[in-house]
């Protein structure tokens, strides 16, 4: 195991020798040092004085056996004391300096995937499973090179060190922000009872995206290719009004806008309409890929059938499969009735318009330090009338699916300290009552002063793409920039990180991808917390989307309760709409 140790050549000293630092030797070490990440980002430099080193003359895997994770950064460490009193603006200050393109610059923790060393070491302590700090900056695919990387790498831990911050490393990896609504691949909305759900758990998996809870797809009626996710449902609080009203990012809505154009405000109730944005149930190709598996599923059920019938041959044999017979006679008979019910009602896209664009504030950054205020991306939807009704609305509930799902939930619910208080509860077809936001001051912990940590809060979402996962909060702000025709954007994010929930271990997986922006994310105490907005990650030279994303950002939900306030039309909004008789 002489790979665990650190080569002569890869160790960083302290000093003030401009050469003195670790420089990536090639791309396998620079595409494989990540190994275990969501998306795997190739590394471009790090501070680490014992960088993990792969052979690259050879294919053995045990040359790097273990795998890397990502933690959030605990509030007890000096990183998190100093990041907001401007040390990370000493660090951007440096990026700058050194002409660096980066893209995000996230505080996390980051160590290996195994608890137990696989030398036969005694079990690491917390800190050690942890990892040290990292200051984990993104910058641009194909923009800095290794060299250049390595000297930047090593300017920036010169000044954590002059900051007095121990236990921290510098590291830089290719990685781009997207705005995760993805190009994907005049009926009302279907209602959750009745036989297409009772007694079908199944065909769950095909009815949810046609139900009113969250989170269904959406799309701009204009741009029907491009879906992101429906986030949560608010009243307008306005007298005569019952209309229910959806949130979701503006740009979902709006597409990727020019930054002149995302800095203006989008009203389309009370005021002149600006286009009449429908917004659809939805997209083209998301829709044709679930008939699709619809019809193959119909004809699995058929070849099914047809086998069992071949198999009776007496009146005994009709008696021992009968039971068998007609439950997947039953099972057929309700997936071709959801089939054609959505073949004739859904396809055109007239049929799946569900509401319209009645509001959009500017995409609004954020670089207050000491606030919770983070980038504000929101848009508010008017759900049309007819569209909802008591058989197919129950306010802000989540569909987490099906038997398998619920047993995993319950167990994760019966962890959090505060789960019994609430009382919790799933129904039998994975429908879960949202209750209250969180609250402002949560968003990001307060630095610890006595070295005890809060532990990270858990939340999880329900996305269109990704469908549920579970995620860590980084209660340090994290930093996104953009760069739109020379003009620069700098700002706050509160950054999730995702977790595998399953005992199978693994790879770290992805809280949020492309598709999945909007979608309403929620705490183990089943209070709303924000949505979905965009995910920092790694696509590979081909643009790859498969990869994954490995921190995704969050729009608070008190900000955007905030902003609705605020405005004229929503000074009065909550989150307990309902539907009349």
């Amino acid at each position: 195991m002489s790979e665990l140790l650190p080569s002569e050549n890869a160790m960083m000293g302290s000093t003030d020798d401009p050469k003195d630092y670790f420089v990536v030797p090639d791309r396998d070490f620079s595409n494989y040092y990540y190994t275990g990440l969501a998306s795997r980002p190739p590394v471009i430099a790090t501070s680490y004085p014992r960088p993990q080193l792969i052979p690259a003359s050879n294919g053995d895997h045990n040359a790097h056996p273990f795998r890397k994770t990502l933690h959030p950064l605990r509030g007890s460490h000096p990183l998190a004391r100093m990041w907001d009193t401007g040390f990370a603006m000493e660090i951007m200050e440096i990026l700058k300096e050194m002409d660096v393109d980066w893209t995000s610059m996230d505080p996390v923790h980051m160590s290996m995937l195994d608890i137990r060393d696989q030398i036969g070491m005694e079990m690491r302590t917390r800190e050690q499973f942890l990892g040290p700090a990292i200051i984990w900056i993104g910058v641009q695919p194909g923009t800095l090179e290794f060299d250049k990387g390595g000297l930047v790498a090593a300017k920036c831990q010169r000044a954590v060190e002059r900051n007095g911050i121990e236990d921290c490393y510098v590291e830089i990896r290719e990685s781009v922000v997207v705005k995760i609504g993805c190009e994907d691949g005049g009926m009302r909305f279907l209602d959750l009872s009745g036989e297409g759900k009772k007694g079908c758990g199944w065909i769950g998996e095909f009815r949810d995206a046609f139900c009113a809870t969250l989170s269904f797809p959406v799309a701009a009626a204009r741009m029907p290719e491009r879906v992101g996710t429906a986030g949560f449902y608010v009243g307008s609080g306005r007298e005569g009004d019952d209309d229910v009203y959806l949130v979701t990012a503006r740009h979902v809505v709006l597409g990727d806008e020019a930054f002149e154009e995302s800095q203006g405000e989008y009203v389309g109730v009370g005021g002149k309409v600006q286009g009449n944005e429908e917004v659809v149930l939805m997209g083209n190709n998301l829709l044709g890929e679930k008939l699709w598996r619809m019809n193959t599923t119909i004809k699995g059920l058929q070849e099914s059938i047809r086998q069992i019938g071949a198999e009776i041959e007496t009146e005994k044999d009709f008696r021992m499969l009968e039971k068998l017979l007609s439950k997947e006679c039953h099972k057929l008979a309700s997936a071709q009735e959801l089939y054609e019910k959505i073949c004739s009602g859904l396809g055109p896209l007239d049929n799946r318009v569900f509401g319209e664009l009645v509001w959009a504030p500017p995409i609004t950054p954020s670089m207050t330090a000491g606030s919770s205020d983070t980038t504000l991306d929101l848009a508010i939807i008017k759900i049309n009338p007819g569209k909802l009704d008591k058989k197919n609305f129950l306010g802000n509930v989540m569909d987490i699916g099906y038997s398998h799902r619920n047993n995993r939930m319950l167990e994760i619910l019966s962890k959090e300290p505060l789960a019994s208080t609430l009382d919790p509860k799933i129904s039998w077809v994975g429908h879960v009552k949202l209750d209250g936001q969180m609250a402002e001051t949560e968003v990001f912990n307060h630095p610890s002063t006595d070295g005890t940590d809060e532990e990270p809060r858990m939340v999880f979402k329900h996305g269109t793409t990704s469908h549920v996962t579970f995620g860590e909060c980084i209660g340090t702000p994290c930093y996104t920039r953009r760069v739109h025709r020379n003009i620069v954007i700098i700002s706050r994010e509160w950054g999730i990180i995702g977790r595998k929930m399953d005992s199978r271990g693994g790879d770290q997986t992805s809280f949020g991808v492309e598709g999945d922006s909007g979608a309403c994310v929620v705490d183990l105490q089943l209070r709303i917390c924000g949505i979905v907005i965009a995910a920092a990650g790694y696509r590979g030279s081909l643009g790859d989307k498969r990869r994954g994303t490995n921190i995704t950002y969050v729009t608070p939900v008190h900000q955007i309760m905030e902003a609705l306030h605020r405005s004229k039309f929503f000074e009065k909004a909550h989150l307990d709409p309902a539907v009349a008789l």
